[in-house]
C-alpha cells in the first residue's frame, strides 16, 4: 500500500463524521467542513466518535473543536 493510498483510506473513514457534521446544520460552509484538519490520528478520532455520538449530551461542535483545526 502506498502512502497516498493509506491517506485516502484514512480520510475515507471520516465519511460518517463529515456527514453528521454537515447534517447537524451548525456548519453552513461545506468547504470549511471539508478543509478541517485532524489534530490527531484519524483512527483515534473515528473510534472516539463511535462511542461519544451515542451520548444524549453529545455536542458535535465541541467534538469538532477538540479533534479538528481549520486551515
Amino acid at each position: 500500500m502506498t502512502n497516498k493510498t493509506k491517506i485516502v483510506e484514512e480520510y475515507g473513514s471520516l465519511e460518517e463524521i463529515i456527514e453528521d457534521i454537515v447534517r447537524s446544520g451548525k456548519y453552513t460552509d461545506i468547504k470549511y467542513v471539508l478543509d478541517l484538519k485532524p489534530k490527531r490520528e484519524i483512527a483515534e478520532i473515528v473510534q472516539e466518535y463511535k462511542l461519544v455520538k451515542k451520548d444524549p449530551d453529545f455536542d458535535i461542535e465541541e467534538f469538532v473543536g477538540r479533534n479538528f483545526s481549520s486551515f
